[in-house]
């Protein structure tokens, strides 16, 4: 087999969505023909060759390739991709076991190449007359804590979301659990989740190819802004929600080969939200803002405001991401970092794990591997400190047992009994925001004030 010099990548509209080509193979993206069919044409094209960079921006990284030729114009998000890239490297090199600086090399040094550089912009097509509507927002959703908390206070505002999952085949028996989550949350709620079936998703992992890799990740949330631009352009929503909360920018650091790297992904960091404001304006050809209604809270306090003000909500919760062979049957593997972190979090704020699916005592000495890293105190350390041990401190004094908390007793308790209350007073209250709309600001604060209020006082019992 002959190593591959290049790659060739088109992209096509179709009667369902699009189909992106990466050398003959075909990834298709298939929208509900009544969303897709209002779309206008040229906002289709416009949308087909930013997506054909997006979903194929990392393969170069991912095979070693030095060239990539698009038979498609150069398109309006292509300075905003390199930025989101480019700053990606160092997660997915951290993640990858590999050396960020290769990683940062290789994605610099590889050029794409365009059919011409007609650059599309909506200014140039007539989209016809568009229906406005304030009320309307637009949410990429995942049965997270973060979405499902953004849902229940949308509607508490007397917005109309508007709830899009994006089904991504990388992960295998995620969408498998979702979908049957989503029949009963249409069924109790009334409101009905658009899915739209994202076949370039395979080349996230490098699965596609039989690779294993973290590249291919980092632009997630800025393909959910372009991906989700046709329900905006039919509910006539002025916002895109995305989940990005205040744990996310905390976890920045430089890692040994001294480049920056942030642990979330940059694509969720706050100031990339604004950027992604812009990238989504000018891709629609009017004003709109990417949100985050949850960018003032921390996890912790997330899942306690979910779980106490929308119980009926907090039930749907799914927040693994369904890779392990375990999750086959369970939509929790119970396998990962994040069933353990959200384990705890239940445990923490008396959350019954097993009334969302857990069946597992993610505690035990079986599960002891998953927290590893939490007692690794290091600058690369994945998770933020602060909110896993007064996790670990809050199940303690609610009873719960296990190796893993044995083990935080017997190491960390002396230096963490020192600023309990400090994590309490920080992880409890509100935080600066940028990125939570003006006009809803006071309100949402309000509520979020209100919650945290009763919680603190709580938990300042069992400190």
């Amino acid at each position: 087999m002959h190593p591959i010099k290049k790659i060739e990548v088109d992209a096509k509209v179709t009667p369902h969505g699009i189909d992106v080509f990466v050398d003959r193979k075909r990834f298709s993206i298939r929208y509900p023909l009544h969303i897709w069919q209002r779309y206008g044409k040229g906002l289709k094209e416009i949308l087909k060759e930013n997506v054909a960079v997006s979903s194929t921006l990392f393969i170069p990284q991912i095979l070693n390739v030095r060239e990539i030729h698009y038979n498609t114009s150069r398109p309006i998000a292509e300075t905003f991709l390199f930025k989101n890239g480019l700053y990606d490297m160092a997660t997915s090199a951290h993640t990858d076991n590999a050396s960020s600086v290769e990683y940062l090399k290789r994605f610099v040094n590889t050029v794409p190449i365009f059919a011409n550089n007609k650059i599309k912009t909506p200014s140039l097509v007539r989209t016809g007359p568009q229906r406005r509507n304030r009320k309307k927002i637009v949410i990429p959703f995942t049965f997270g804590k973060e979405t499902l908390l953004t849902f229940a206070v949308a509607k508490e505002l007397g917005l109309e979301p508007c709830l899009v999952y994006f089904i991504e085949p990388a992960h295998i028996y995620e969408s498998f659990h979702k979908k049957k989550i989503a029949k009963q949350f249409e069924a109790e709620t009334g409101i009905p989740v658009h899915m739209v079936a994202y076949g370039p998703g395979l080349i996230r992992y490098g699965r596609a190819w039989g690779i294993n890799t973290e590249l291919g990740w980092g632009l997630q949330t800025t393909e959910y802004v372009l991906l989700a631009l046709p329900f905006v352009n039919f509910y006539g929503a002025d916002y895109i929600a995305l989940g990005n909360e205040q744990s996310c920018p905390e976890r920045v650091s430089v890692d040994t080969e001294g480049l920056l790297t942030y642990r979330e992904a940059y694509d969720q960091y706050v100031d990339w939200t604004s950027q992604q404001s812009l990238l989504a304006t000018l891709l629609s050809g009017r004003k709109l803002q990417v949100a985050s209604f949850v960018e003032p809270l921390y996890e912790l306090a997330e899942m306690a405001i979910l779980h106490g003000r929308y119980p009926h909500l907090a039930k749907f919760q799914m927040s693994c991401l369904a890779n392990d062979k375990k999750a086959k049957h369970n939509r929790w593997c119970q396998n990962c970092d994040k069933c353990a972190f959200i384990y705890a979090f239940c445990a923490a704020l008396r959350i019954n794990p097993h009334s969302l699916g857990f069946t597992e005592n993610i505690f035990d000495a079986n599960h002891a591997h998953l927290f590893k890293s939490f007692f690794n105190h290091t600058k690369d350390n994945y998770y933020g400190d602060s909110e896993i041990w007064l996790a670990f401190y809050l199940s303690l004094k609610n009873g719960w047992k296990g190796s893993t908390l044995s083990r935080f007793e017997k190491e960390m308790m002396p230096k963490f009994k020192k600023n309990k209350e400090k994590y309490l007073a920080e992880l409890f209250n509100i935080q600066p925001s940028s990125n939570l709309p003006l006009e809803f600001r006071s309100k949402v604060l309000r509520i979020f004030e209100t919650e945290l209020r009763d919680i603190r006082a709580r938990l300042k019992k069992l400190l």
